[in-house]
């Protein structure tokens, strides 16, 4: 079991960097758009949750097929920091993401609903698939986020 999941792991991870690499140049993006983005959650720890927010700046390429690739950092409470790539697609007026936090380490799944040119509402779902106690996780078993992105720029 402990085994396929490894498997699991390293297939999502080459993907989204093969994905990655594609959509970093405006070339062939459709559309790049830079963001802030306020999130507030929980945790999930051993024995109870923990509240967290955060404040990010990031960007996101559309390409013409609808692929996205999203990226964005910032501070965090109560981590301090935090970073996450991914990847998904977009349809009409919604996104949908899979991808990996990398500090505290987790995957995800987002969508965004994009509410009016200015801004998105952002809701994720967070696993963290480490169970030891190295704190690459910050000794979280997932998150459950929600937020708000606001566009300030598009090239």
């Amino acid at each position: 079991m402990i085994r396929i999941k490894k498997i699991f792991q390293i297939l999502f991870f080459c993907i989204l960097l093969s994905g990655a690499s594609v959509g970093q140049t405006d070339a062939i993006s459709k559309s790049h758009r830079n963001y802030i983005e306020w999130n507030v959650g929980v945790a999930l720890l051993d024995d109870f949750v923990f509240p967290g927010s955060s404040f990010l700046w990031g960007g996101t390429y559309v390409q013409e097929n609808g692929m996205v690739l999203d990226y964005q950092m910032g501070l965090a409470l109560p981590s301090i920091a935090t970073a996450k790539l991914g990847l998904g697609y977009k349809y009409r007026a919604s996104s949908l993401l899979g991808g990996v936090r990398l500090f505290p380490f987790n995957y995800y799944l987002q969508t965004n609903f994009d509410i009016n040119p200015k801004g998105s509402l952002i809701f994720s779902i967070e696993y963290s698939p480490l169970t030891d106690d190295s704190g690459w996780s910050f000794y979280s078993k997932g998150n459950i986020n929600m937020g708000y992105r606001w566009n300030i720029g598009v090239d």
